[in-house]
Order: structure tokens, then C-alpha cells, then sequence
């Protein structure tokens, strides 16, 4: 649950046991510019939404946004330019274009030397949702 940050502590009793308590710290409140931020690529690979369904989401969220104000279109747009998401599919693109490798052989590359990467499918996702974003 990304509303709270649990962490165990142990207190010591009036009878001398020790006793573990939750403590629940909660996160600084989110607007939608700091939610377009902290795209993660395991939102986008969620199973019940799917790629497409995930990008969906983010185009809704950038219409809310644009609705609001075209300055906090332009803040959520470069917000999402710093999330995971977005940081990944610029340096795999930059990859497939300097190496002359297809988008799907640098993910099984990626993937099997433990780096963050795009499927084909993902890849693409994203440069739909990046040009009805016009960026």
C-alpha cells in the first residue's frame, strides 16, 4: 500500500515483555503532478490493467491536469519525463538506436543482466501516450 510505511518496533513493557506495535508513518499527500513522477514499471504491468490500461490512466490524469490549468499540464508532463517509466523507455530507445538492435532483443538483454526494461509492447504503449502528449 503506497498510503503508508509500516515498520515494526519493539517496546519494552510495564511487565518486562517486549511487545511489537505497527507504526505507521503517512506519506506526504500526492497530487496528480507527483503521481505522473512515480510511474513505476510495475504499475504499468499490472496484470488486472495491463499496458494499455495503465497508459489510459496516465492520459486521463494529464487531461485532469490540462482541464485545471496549462501550466499544471506542462508540470505533469514534465513530472512524468522523471519517472521510471519515461527515464527507461528514453534510455532503451537511445540504446536501440546507437546499437542498431530491435526494442525486443535490448528487453531480453536488459532483463537477463538485471537493468530496468520496456517489451515491445510496453515500448510502443508509451510512444502512443507520449505523442497524445505531444512531447
Amino acid at each position: 500500500d503506497r498510503g503508508f510505511n509500516v515498520a515494526r518496533r519493539t517496546v519494552q513493557a510495564s511487565s518486562g515483555r517486549q511487545m511489537v506495535h505497527d507504526v505507521k508513518r503517512p506519506t506526504r499527500p500526492v497530487g496528480l503532478v507527483e503521481e505522473l513522477g512515480d510511474v513505476h514499471l510495475d504499475d504499468i504491468r499490472e496484470p488486472n490493467l495491463g499496458v494499455t490500461g495503465a497508459a489510459q490512466r496516465i492520459i486521463e490524469k494529464i487531461n485532469l491536469l490540462t482541464d485545471e490549468s496549462y501550466v499544471k499540464r506542462a508540470e505533469g508532463i514534465a513530472s512524468w519525463r522523471q519517472s521510471e517509466v519515461y527515464q527507461t523507455y528514453l534510455d532503451q530507445g537511445r540504446q536501440s538506436i546507437t546499437a542498431g538492435r530491435s526494442i525486443e532483443d535490448l528487453a531480453h538483454a536488459r532483463q537477463r543482466d538485471g537493468r530496468s526494461f520496456l517489451t515491445s509492447q510496453e515500448f510502443s504503449a508509451i510512444t502512443d501516450l507520449n505523442q497524445h502528449m505531444n512531447i
